[in-house]
């Protein structure tokens, strides 16, 4: 039986796969649920930018 945490490859590349699966749906989901009207992107742009500060 192969032990999974042997294999740091194999565990980088299923978790970079699931990482971009997860992202990738959510950036989808939130576009389709929910169109921003431009004052709330606006909005948006000022929480987004403050999150990465």
């Amino acid at each position: 039986m192969h032990y999974l945490p042997n294999y740091p490859l194999a565990v980088f590349a299923l978790s970079f796969a699931g990482l971009w699966l997860a992202t990738w749906t959510g950036a989808h989901g939130l576009r389709r649920r929910c169109a921003m009207s431009p004052d709330e992107r606006e909005d948006f742009g000022v929480v987004f930018a403050a999150h990465w500060s």
